[in-house]
Order: structure tokens, then sequence, then C-alpha cells
């Protein structure tokens, strides 16, 4: 790049802003993470820089970062939220994929850390009933899974199954 290597903190970040605005992600990330180099205390910068982020992971910590400078930043906020969700769909659609191709440790893995990300996803309970190994993790899978989709007979149906299983089992 033609920059001047002692180019500074505000220039570095006009712009980095000015090539994210443009579309330029890859120069705005060397720009941005020039400037949070020679000032890691600007919000604004991590923040700018979490949108030409080449990962989720390394959006979330700029993200992460963002707020710690200032927790009261709403776009900080959104964003990490926003990254977060993704993050939890990219773990789903990875443990879906595990489970249909048999790969059911890491199925269960991946479902087991979406549901501890979030706890209201149907999808990854039912999904999650159906790679666990014993009865009676299958039972929270469906009663959760349950409780989220109460009028599920399916599910409902299977809930009864597998607890008519456990008491056969004790």
């Amino acid at each position: 790049m033609s920059d001047p290597p002692n180019q500074s903190f505000s220039a570095l970040l006009h712009e980095g802003i000015a090539a994210a605005r443009a579309g330029e992600r890859e120069k705005a990330r060397e720009l941005l993470t020039r400037a949070v180099k020679l000032d890691d205390r600007s919000a604004s910068a991590w923040l700018w820089l979490s949108g030409v982020g080449d990962d989720l992971n390394n959006r979330e910590a700029c993200l992460r970062t963002a707020l710690k400078l200032e927790p009261e930043n709403e776009a900080a906020k959104r964003g990490l939220a926003q990254v977060r969700q993704q993050i939890v769909n990219e773990l789903l659609r990875s443990g879906i994929a595990a489970a249909q191709r048999g790969q059911l440790d890491h199925a269960r893995a991946l479902l087991t850390r979406v549901v501890e990300q979030d706890e209201r996803n149907l999808t990854a309970w039912l999904w999650l009933s159906g790679v666990v190994t014993r009865p009676q993790d299958r039972e929270t899978a469906l009663e959760n899974a349950l409780t989220l989709d109460p009028g599920n007979e399916a599910v409902r149906r299977s809930l009864e199954q597998v607890r008519e299983q456990i008491e056969l089992e004790a």
C-alpha cells in the first residue's frame, strides 16, 4: 500500500471509514487495523473494524472491545447481538450437517453449544434430541422443544415414548 508508514490515527481512521463505505473491505480492514494498533482505545475504530472483519469471531472480538470502551454504545450492542446470532446460526447449520453425515459426537457438541447460547432455539433442541445417547438427555431435549412449541404433537408423542423407555429401563 502507498500510505506513509507514520500516518496518524485520525488519518487512518478517516481513510478506513471511507474505504469501508466504498465497499473496499480489504483496504478498510488494513487501514482500521493499523489505526487500532496506534490507538486501541477508540471505540469508533473498533466498531468500524468489526464491520469489515473477515470472520465472525474477529468481528465479535472487535465489538466486545468497542463495548468495553463504550458500554452504552448502541451500534456496538446491536452489532454484537447480530454477530452472536450469526455464530449460533452457523453452529446450528454445522450441527445439522454433522448429524446428517452420521457424525453424532460432533453434531452433539455443536448442537449443545447452540442451546447453551440460545436456549429458545427449537430447531437445535429437536436435532439434539436425535443425537444424544442417553434417554434422559433425549427427554430433556424433547421437553425443551415442547415448551417452545406446545402444540407439536409429534414431539409430544416422542416424549411419551422416551418416558416409557426410561420407565422400562428403571
